[in-house]
């Protein structure tokens, strides 16, 4: 794996503390190969009545693709559940995926209610047969509804994830369609370590399976943790990211991925210095575990973070750097999105609009946008137009988009918002567009009053 640095300014001006932004991205641009790791895996599906029709039948269809397309001495089983909890197969190796596990995969028909943790539970069992330190083990967990019956508090599954983690059993989560709950299925991947995703509709469902069928397949390090230590008295480090802390000034970053890089942004805090010099603000340090791997052992990369001392005069002439600023913004946006579902939770959309109003103004000052930023700024406007005109129905319409975009940006996997747009593009599917043709019919209505 390869780790690199880049700040928006390289030299701080002297006599005075001063903050600068770290961009951290982390890559392994070596395909792994597929002979190792093994991969041990646990479908479970939610099968309740709310799945029935065209979402079963994509659901099903997706998950046969990962059976016929794992490695033959990979592990894999499949739950399904509602009010109940059915085992479909239990662990088998890729080899002995034949037709009959196929029949019983199309057999799976929608019935009864939301028993998610049951669901879980037994996926966890089944993958727990044949977890090994050398092989990657997951649970991929689909739903599109609440969880009702058995174990229902966030807090508790949640708790259960970190713990199946514990013991190498990642969890990703998979929401379906707009009844799901997205903050749960958000805490319960992040607190297990694993990737959680957003089918819009159900003829997405394929692409998102294999999205996940590829990681698996593709991952370079695991156990990944960020540490800045400071080389000088009063250097101070936060993060823009969201992961969870692994010591003073450490952080989880969890799976790194071959050809997807993951971006981290850092706010160093560098206290006052008076000596017109090179200045050595500490040590970036990023430890991890390669999969697969005997007597691997935990790796380590270290990269000094080198800054120039410099005249408030010199200062003035340094412009900051556009990629670090860029990104910048991409972690800003995500921070707002997340302000604004907060405050569209508790009923306040003018405080929300509002908060949209200024990160707009706030972008347009921003030199020669790329066209990225410019797509961004529109979407923006028309989210606050949106909400100012439609407050609750804008809220149910657009709410687990706005989660998921900044999710991903928090998380540091660009490239999950990026295939989440992809898969959008190719569908057509936008949950705005109904309200857009709400307020066409309105306007149509005024003008005829009008004449």
């Amino acid at each position: 794996m390869k780790a690199g640095i880049k700040t928006d300014y390289p030299a701080v001006p002297a006599g005075v503390s001063y903050s600068i932004r770290l961009l951290i991205t982390l890559d392994a641009e070596v395909a792994v190969k597929r002979d190792s790791p093994q991969l041990n895996i646990g479908l479970v599906l939610d099968r309740s009545g709310s799945m029935a029709g065209e979402k079963l039948r994509r659901v099903k269809e997706a998950a046969t693709e990962i059976i016929t397309n794992i490695k033959g001495d990979d592990y894999i089983s499949l739950t399904a559940f509602d009010s109940q909890v059915d085992v479909i197969f239990e662990p088998i190796r890729g080899s002995d995926a034949g037709r009959e596990i196929i029949a019983r995969v199309e057999q799976i028909d929608d019935r009864g209610c939301t028993f998610l943790w049951g669901g879980y539970k037994k996926g966890y069992e089944l993958v727990k047969k044949h977890r090994n330190e050398k092989n990657i083990s997951r649970i991929i967990l689909l739903t599109d509804g609440l969880a009702n019956e058995g174990i229902t508090d966030p807090e508790i599954l949640t708790a259960k994830a970190a713990k199946f983690a514990e013991k190498n059993i990642i969890t990703t989560t998979i929401g379906v369609g707009e009844d799901f709950d997205e903050k749960l299925l958000g805490m319960m991947a992040k607190a297990g370590k694993g990737n959680t995703y957003y089918i819009e509709t159900p003829a997405e469902a394929a692409e998102v399976f294999s999205d996940e069928l590829g990681s698996l397949m593709s991952v370079a390090a695991t156990e990944t943790v960020i540490r800045f230590i400071p080389s000088v008295k009063g250097v101070k480090a936060g993060q823009f990211n969201n992961f969870n802390e692994a010591g003073k000034g450490a952080w989880f970053v969890g799976d790194v991925y071959s050809g997807r890089q993951r971006t981290i942004m850092l706010e160093l805090g560098i206290p006052a210095q008076e000596k017109l010099s090179e200045f050595k603000a500490g040590e970036l340090q990023v430890t991890f575990m390669v999969p697969g791997e005997e007597h691997s052992g935990l790796k380590e990369l270290k990269l000094p973070v080198i800054l120039n001392i410099v005249s408030e005069k010199e200062f003035e002439e340094i412009k900051p750097d556009r990629e670090v600023t860029r990104m910048l913004f991409a972690f800003i946006i995500a921070e707002t999105k997340r302000k604004v579902l907060d405050l569209m939770e508790s009923g306040d959309y003018k405080k929300a609009a509002a908060l949209i109003a200024e990160l707009i103004a706030k972008l347009k000052k921003f030199d020669h946008p790329d066209e990225g930023l410019i797509i961004e700024i529109g979407e923006l406007e028309e989210r606050k137009m949106m909400m100012e005109a439609y407050r609750e129905r804008y809220y149910d319409a657009d709410k687990k988009r706005l989660h998921y975009e900044s999710s991903y940006v928090e998380e540091g996997k660009m490239y999950s918002g990026k295939a989440m747009y992809s898969r959008r593009e190719k569908s057509h599917f936008n949950p705005l567009d109904q309200l857009k043709s709400i307020k066409k019919t309105i306007t149509g209505k005024n003008k005829k009053q009008g004449n």
